[in-house]
C-alpha cells in the first residue's frame, strides 16, 4: 500500500483549515494533484482515511473507485452495536 499525504501540506490542510470549517479551493486542487500523482504512479484506488478529507474531494473525483472511511466506520459501529460485539 502506498501512503501520501503531500508534502508537508495534510496537516496544516487539516487542523488549520478543516477542522475550523474553512474548505479552501486551493486545498482541494492540491488534495486533487495528490490523487492524480497516484494514478499516475499506478494507483488503483483512493482511500480517503481521514474525515475532513472527504469535504475536499469525493466519490465522483475520477476513473477509480474512491473509499471514503466515514461511511464505512458508522456502518461497522452500528452493525457492532446491533450485534452486542464489545468494541475496544
Amino acid at each position: 500500500m502506498l501512503t501520501v499525504s503531500g508534502p508537508g501540506r495534510a496537516p496544516p490542510v487539516i487542523y488549520d483549515e478543516l477542522c475550523l470549517g474553512t474548505v479552501r479551493t486551493e486545498s482541494r486542487q492540491l488534495c486533487r494533484q495528490v490523487i492524480e500523482q497516484l494514478l499516475d504512479a499506478g494507483a488503483q484506488d483512493v482511500i480517503l482515511d481521514c474525515t475532513g478529507v472527504e469535504l475536499l474531494v469525493g466519490a465522483d473525483h475520477g476513473p477509480v473507485p474512491v473509499f471514503p472511511t466515514t461511511g464505512a466506520h458508522g456502518e461497522a459501529a452500528v452493525t457492532a452495536a446491533l450485534n452486542g460485539v464489545p468494541i475496544g
